[in-house]
């Protein structure tokens, strides 16, 4: 997401699910799934944990298809929840 009347200077990356605040200048590369804000903008903070950051860039759900995506949202669903009634009924 890049906020209203951001600037991102020529040659500046900016990583996958990054946010640049509004009004933000950026002059030097932002890191995946970091919030940055300010002029010069500096980060604010992580959107997620560092493992959560490393499952998102392997997933690459931005490369999915909506039916693959449901499907593992439906399968890890089922999954958990068999899980827990196969550890319940061990009890």
């Amino acid at each position: 997401w890049i906020g209203q009347n951001a600037v991102i200077l020529p040659g500046v990356h900016i990583g996958d699910g990054a946010i640049i605040g509004a009004n933000s200048i950026v002059g030097s590369d932002v890191e995946p799934y970091t919030v940055v804000v300010g002029n010069p903008a500096k980060k604010l903070r992580n959107r997620f944990d560092d493992e959560m950051i490393d499952i998102l860039l392997k997933f690459k759900w931005w490369d999915k298809s909506v039916d693959e995506i449901n499907w593992i949202d439906k399968f890890q669903f089922v999954g958990a929840a068999a899980y827990e009634h196969s550890s319940n009924s061990q009890k």
